[in-house]
């Protein structure tokens, strides 16, 4: 995985440099230790890694940093990519590796739920977060639902990504008046955009919004198997039965609700109401489609700190013995007196 390794001990104050190979991909390495201007990536060691320690960290990071290099992602083929532009100019690329083209009617709804999106936002530099769009080739299960996912989001790489089920006729979740599409689009661009403005809010309220922790020797078990400690037990007042899943899910329907239909929390409407304008009105973006290419870099500046502290040092674990109960979601519910509800398959 890596190249061969120099004898030597790198320094505290000193340089190196090393080709750094991910998913088949060879990328030139420049590494500064302790001051270097505008890196490419940052990453922290312990002060006694040795040089294989460092690019083994470099790797992780730069996996974690730049999409394209996911292992995942380089074993899809990507056959189209269009350049959207809102209003206001900021551009969002979308890559599909989808194995059919993306017709004209998609890419006008595509279109027109960004655009609309970027429009409503109060503070409109928030759209710069989103940074690209990817349409895989392959399909996931949800954990949350057991449904198939429709998207799925990665904020710290400003992207979010579309599956198939995005693009199945219907209502989004059933009951919200817009398309899968349009509602997946703004449910995923909440999850990147408006996350950090939101969260606080639902932390602050969590109880007057229905969520609530679940017993200290309960876990509880969602539809699709994932298991969760915070539970909604009123989940008629979600905009969605999706969002009664999670807290986040809960403030992305709560966005695609506000925007497309009618969010009829009164609570959830003013908390929405603080990151959405009332400007209500169909907006799009100027839509171009480019040569497709993957956004690999070519060559990656990195600034490695070195600290006492850091990930690399001894981790302790405290083992409990505190027997926990796993609970399916409606039997929690049943058992807390609240009315389950059935969730959209």
């Amino acid at each position: 995985m890596f190249p061969p390794l120099p004898t030597h001990h790198v320094q505290r104050g000193s340089g190196m440099s090393f080709s750094l190979r991910i998913s088949g991909v060879e990328i030139p390495c420049e590494i500064a230790f302790d001051a270097m201007v505008d890196p490419d990536l940052t990453v922290t060691v312990s002060p006694e890694a040795d040089d294989a320690m460092i690019q083994r960290t470099i790797h992780q990071e730069a996996t974690r940093r730049f999409w394209a290099l996911q292992g995942d992602i380089r074993l899809e083929q990507l056959n189209e990519q269009f350049s959207f532009e809102t209003r206001l100019g900021h551009r969002i690329q979308l890559y599909s590796f989808a194995p059919w083209p993306l017709s004209t009617d998609i890419l006008t709804e595509i279109s027109e739920a960004i655009g609309t999106f970027a429009s409503r936002l109060r503070m409109p530099t928030l759209m710069q977060r989103l940074k690209s769009i990817q349409i895989r080739a392959t399909n996931l299960p949800n954990p949350k639902s057991g449904d198939w996912l429709h998207g799925r989001e990665f904020p710290d790489q400003s992207r979010f990504e579309l599956f198939s089920s995005a693009f199945t006729i219907g209502r989004y979740r059933d009951n919200l008046c817009c398309s899968w599409l349009t509602g997946t689009l703004i449910h995923e661009m909440t999850h990147v955009c408006l996350e950090e403005d939101l969260a606080p809010f639902w932390r602050d309220t969590a109880a007057q919004l229905g969520w609530f922790a679940v017993d200290p020797d309960t876990n509880v078990i969602l539809p699709g198997g994932e298991v969760t400690r915070i539970v909604n037990l009123e989940p008629s007042r979600c905009p969605t039965s999706y969002a009664a899943l999670q807290p986040d899910d809960d403030r992305a329907d709560c966005v695609v609700a506000a925007m497309m239909d009618a969010l009829e929390d009164p609570l959830r409407h003013h908390f929405v109401a603080s990151v959405l304008t009332n400007d209500v009105h169909c907006e799009t973006c100027k839509v171009e489609e480019v040569a497709p290419q993957l956004p690999i870099p070519q060559h990656l500046r990195v600034l490695v700190l070195r600290d006492a502290d850091d990930a690399f040092g001894e981790i302790s674990t405290r083992i409990t013995n505190v027997a926990v109960r796993m609970v399916q979601l409606d039997d929690y519910l049943r058992r807390h007196a609240i009315r389950s509800i059935p969730f959209p398959r």
